[in-house]
């Protein structure tokens, strides 16, 4: 059986860095709109799905080929990246929970 999969790519922030410099330069320049999110709220859109190995993570920890591969601080890449699974609509019995 097939199942469905989302591909997460969202800037991430939570506090002031040139992240959320960048941010407002480019709302300043663009139609488009950029909006930096927390963990919290990108993890909220996988509601409903299943995140797969590694979960939420900052670009570098994604699969590195080696743990030297990753950064001391990943966070400075601005974004977080995940793979979700959709298993369906809950149970009667969970949605009962």
């Amino acid at each position: 059986m097939l199942r469905a999969r989302i591909v997460l790519l969202a800037a991430a922030g939570t506090t002031p860095t040139p992240a959320t410099s960048f941010e407002t330069v480019y709302n300043s320049r663009v139609t488009a709109r950029l909006f930096m999110r927390s963990r919290d709220e990108i993890t909220s859109l996988c509601d409903g799905f299943t995140l797969l190995e590694p979960g939420l993570v900052w670009i570098p920890q994604w699969r590195p080929d080696s743990p030297h591969d990753v950064p001391e601080d990943p966070s400075k890449y601005w974004a977080l990246v995940g793979v979700a699974r959709y298993d369906g609509p809950p149970s009667p019995s969970a949605v009962a929970d």
